[in-house]
C-alpha cells in the first residue's frame, strides 16, 4: 500500500512539473494567435457580376483564396446572393427616414465600416458597372456615413481606407489601350469615389477579351491574381 502511494505521489509531481512545463508555450500559443488575429487586415470585396457562372465568379473565388492564405481576414459581398437594396428613388431621396431598407443598408455598411481596404470586383458593361452594383453604391454610400451631410466637418466613415478595382471586359486589349478606357474608369473612381470620401486609390487590374479567354490564358489570369495579392498584402 506505502509502495503503491509512493507510485501515486510521483505520478502526480511529474503531472505537475509535465503542466508546468506546457503552461508557458500554451501561453505563447494563445498569444501569438491572439496578436495575428489582431494584425490581420480586414478587406471586403465587393463583387457585381450576377451570374454565379461566369468568369468574374470564377475570379472572385481565386480572390478570395489567395488573400485568405496571405492571413487576410475577407469579407465578401457578391450582390447576386444577397436581397437587393433597390435605387434610390423619389420618396428615398426627399425621406431617407423613411427608408424601409435601413437596417439592411446599416448592416451593409457596417462591412465598409470594418475594412481596411475594398476591392471592387465586376465586369466593365457600357465602360461602366452593372446597374445592381451602382445603386447599391448610391444607397449604401450614404450622406453621413460616406460623406457629410450639409456639414464639411461632419464624419467621413470611410477616410484613411484604400481601394482597389478588378474588372473583366469583352473588348480586347488594344480596343481599351486605344480608347482609354482604363484611364477614364480609373479617374471616374479615384475622383468621384474615392477623393469624395477622402479613400485612397491603392490599384487597378482590368483584364481584357475575356469572352475569348483559353483555358491557359484563364489560368494566366488566375496568377496574374495571385501575384498582385502577394504583392499587396
Amino acid at each position: 500500500m506505502e509502495h503503491s502511494l509512493a507510485e501515486a505521489g510521483s505520478s502526480a509531481e511529474t503531472m505537475s512539473q509535465r503542466q508546468k512545463t506546457l503552461r508557458p508555450a500554451l501561453l505563447t500559443a494563445c498569444l501569438c494567435l491572439f496578436t495575428q488575429l489582431l494584425l490581420a487586415q480586414e478587406v471586403l470585396i465587393l463583387s457585381g457580376h450576377p451570374s454565379a457562372k461566369s468568369l468574374n465568379a470564377h475570379l472572385e473565388s481565386v480572390l478570395f483564396t489567395a488573400l485568405e492564405e496571405r492571413g487576410v481576414a475577407v469579407q465578401l459581398r457578391a450582390l447576386r446572393e444577397i436581397e437587393s437594396i433597390g435605387h434610390l428613388d423619389a420618396q428615398r431621396w426627399s425621406d431617407r427616414a423613411g427608408v424601409s431598407q435601413e437596417a439592411q443598408i446599416a448592416a451593409e455598411q457596417e462591412f465598409w465600416r470594418r475594412a481596411e481596404h475594398i476591392i471592387l470586383l465586376h465586369p466593365v458593361w457600357w465602360w461602366s458597372m452593372p446597374a445592381p452594383m451602382k445603386a447599391y453604391l448610391d444607397v449604401v454610400l450614404s450622406p453621413g456615413f460616406a460623406y457629410p451631410e450639409g456639414d464639411a466637418s461632419g464624419p467621413f466613415a470611410l477616410k484613411g481606407k484604400s481601394l482597389s478595382l478588378i474588372q473583366t471586359a469583352g473588348a480586347p486589349d488594344t480596343y481599351i489601350e486605344a480608347e482609354g478606357l482604363k484611364e477614364a474608369y480609373e479617374r471616374l473612381i479615384r475622383v468621384g469615389l474615392c477623393d469624395f470620401t477622402q479613400m485612397e486609390f491603392h490599384s487597378y487590374l482590368l483584364f481584357g477579351g475575356v469572352m475569348e479567354k483559353s483555358p491557359a490564358e484563364i489560368a494566366a489570369l488566375e496568377e496574374e491574381i495571385r501575384a498582385w495579392v502577394k504583392e499587396h498584402f
